[in-house]
């Protein structure tokens, strides 16, 4: 039996692409692609964004002390 990464990586040659230090641009072209032949980008945005929001949040809460 084979893992939903596993048949997403057959269906993008195999492979998903890595994140490192160097390949930030690339790497986030590929993942949207990804996402968008997958149809979630709209979630994976819309978490990224609450993210942020949290994040601000708790930066200006630790500010304020």
């Amino acid at each position: 039996m084979t893992s939903s990464l596993e048949n997403l990586g057959n269906a993008f040659g195999g492979k998903l692409p890595l994140l490192d230090a160097k390949n930030w641009d690339r790497w986030s072209k590929q993942m949207k692609v990804i996402f968008g032949f997958q149809e979630v980008q709209e979630v994976v945005e819309t978490a990224i964004a609450h993210w942020k929001r949290m994040q601000q949040m708790l930066n200006n809460k630790h500010t304020e002390h």
